[in-house]
């Protein structure tokens, strides 16, 4: 009887301890998993650019194949014309490329690394040369704020991104996103903190950032053209009152003017 009894005894403490074991890895993965998710988004916060590049080059290539891309000399310069004032104020560890999209929806992309693509649909909306530097200037700052990357491993996950910059350079997963990013939308602070660093960088080049108010204030009144840019920029009406208290430079800057009939090909 009293061998039984210490048998029994036995087993219950075996299973406790392997009880408590098991419970033990359990938090320990977790504690693990969890650290690692938070160390991976501290890391996006401030990745190394390099990385920022390839991941933001492999998902150009994909969003904006060659045969999508305008080639007009005179479409691309004005453009370029526009940026070029803005881009004087960038962070120098930045380097950023341009295209302009054969794509009629109202709306511009900026990619992480420094991939900047403005749709023709916005170049035949705009009413003057501000009111594209007011748009260029917010997504120059979605670019160094690493709002992208952020969003891209929302998207596909911490460690697909991870495994893709530090190995696979397939980035396994692209080809689900790659059809949505002219559509990917941005969180209200990382709006906010674009908007913010956009007027900014308006100011500092000497641009009157009341272009940035009127496309927007426009806009919000015709359905067609607030589709899609308001879709992944929310909030027009308080983005142009900001805008519109900004102070502007004593001596604004003169920007081209906007051509009449700018095209693709």
């Amino acid at each position: 009887m009293n061998t039984t009894q210490g048998f029994n005894t036995s087993n219950r403490r075996l299973f406790v301890e392997l009880g408590v074991i098991v419970l033990a890895l359990l938090a320990l993965g977790a504690g693990l998993w969890y650290g690692v998710g938070f160390a991976v988004s501290w890391w996006m916060k401030s990745p190394p650019l390099d990385a920022e590049r390839k991941l933001g080059a492999t998902l150009w290539q994909s969003a904006l194949p060659a045969e999508k891309r305008c080639v007009n000399k005179r479409t691309l310069q004005y453009v370029g014309d526009v940026l070029r004032p803005l881009l004087a104020h960038q962070p120098p560890e930045f380097r950023f490329e341009y295209a302009v999209a054969d794509d009629p929806t109202v709306n511009a992309l900026a990619l992480p690394g420094g991939f900047i693509t403005i749709n023709m649909g916005l170049l035949e909306t705009i009413e003057s040369s501000e009111e594209l530097a007011g748009v260029l200037s917010h997504e120059l700052a979605h670019v160094t704020e690493h709002h992208g990357t952020q969003n891209v491993g929302a998207r596909l996950g911490t460690l697909a991104v991870l495994s893709f910059l530090f190995g696979d350079t397939t980035l396994s997963g692209v080809a689900v996103i790659a059809g949505d990013l002219l559509t990917m939308a941005y969180g209200r602070e990382h709006e906010r903190e674009a908007d913010a660093v956009g007027l900014r960088t308006l100011q500092a080049a000497r641009i009157d950032p009341k272009g940035m108010a009127d496309l927007f204030e426009r806009l919000s009144r015709e359905a067609q053209g607030a589709a899609l840019l308001f879709q992944t920029h929310p909030d027009p009406g308080e983005r142009a009152a900001a805008a519109r208290a900004a102070q502007p430079a004593a001596e604004l800057r003169k920007l081209p003017p906007l051509p009449e009939g700018l095209r693709c090909r």
